[in-house]
């Protein structure tokens, strides 16, 4: 009972933040903009719209879920320290763990909520766009699934993670900044040096979860074993820090 409350009050303070809001109202347009323009790549490029390859990079926006509700969970949980608000939380529930569970269970779900309207929103922009187009939505291809499918997936791990970010770090600035930079730059770099050892980091095992088709990637399977072990080594890393660290520093 007590965790069901600590729980309500979580979810509580994710309306009360204007910043969820904003974050996912960005979502929805970047998906919506972001998948016409891929599909306009494909055409100028001459692959296939509707087939393979250029359906699923024409729905590679389901990323954007994983990368924003990130973003929202590091605030979520850093956010306790930057406002003061830790030693109330963390008075309230003398048993730190309890909180980062909470509060990965709330931003797990929200991770869920994301994941589901950008995919939505994929797929009805995919819809509208290949039927102006003359292609029709290939709604029979597994293509089309395992990508939203798999899309909804790394958005509750990387909501997950993005808690475990932000109660290692503590500072939702540095943490944004730094997670945003190893995934985006980093892990990038790595997997164009070596694809054999980048993909196992934690952004390209979410690309392979998402069913991007990018050469050398983890299978969806295997990409979503390594997300989540990624997610659960941090997350031990950031319980640890808040059960056992000064919550006023």
């Amino acid at each position: 009972m007590a965790m069901s409350r600590l729980v309500s009050s979580e979810w509580r303070k994710v309306r009360a933040i204007p910043t969820m809001w904003w974050l996912l109202l960005a979502m929805l347009v970047a998906t919506a903009v972001g998948t016409v323009l891929a599909f306009m790549l494909n055409e100028i490029r001459d692959v296939p719209p509707n087939v393979g390859d250029g359906l699923g990079e024409g729905l590679h926006t389901v990323g954007f879920a994983s990368v924003l509700v990130m973003v929202a969970a590091i605030i979520g949980m850093a956010g306790e320290f930057r406002f003061g608000q830790a030693d109330q939380t963390f008075l309230s529930t003398p048993k730190r763990g309890r909180v980062v569970a909470a509060k990965s269970i709330v931003y797990g779900l929200l991770g869920g909520i994301f994941g589901v309207l950008n995919a939505s929103v994929a797929l009805a922009t995919a819809w509208i766009w290949l039927t102006i187009k003359d292609y029709g939505l290939p709604m029979h291809q597994s293509t089309l699934w395992l990508t939203l499918g798999g899309g909804v997936a790394s958005a509750v791990l990387s909501a997950v993670f993005g808690i475990a970010v932000g109660a290692a770090l503590r500072n939702q600035v540095i943490g944004i900044v730094l997670v945003l930079a190893v995934q985006q730059v980093l892990e990038g770099s790595l997997f164009a040096a070596s694809s054999s050892v980048g993909r196992w980091t934690a952004s390209e095992a979410a690309a392979a979860l998402r069913n991007l088709p990018t050469e050398g990637l983890l299978t969806m399977g295997t990409g979503a074993a390594a997300l989540a072990a990624w997610t659960v080594g941090l997350l031990t890393v950031g319980y640890l820090r808040t059960k056992r660290g000064d919550i006023t520093t």
